[in-house]
């Protein structure tokens, strides 16, 4: 499944990165 021009890994990808890095 795309949303927008992620897929639902990209967006997973994208919030782990930015989780782990605001920790």
């Amino acid at each position: 499944m795309k949303v927008g021009n992620f897929s639902k890994q990209d967006v997973y990808n994208l919030s782990r990165k930015a989780y782990n890095e605001g920790n």
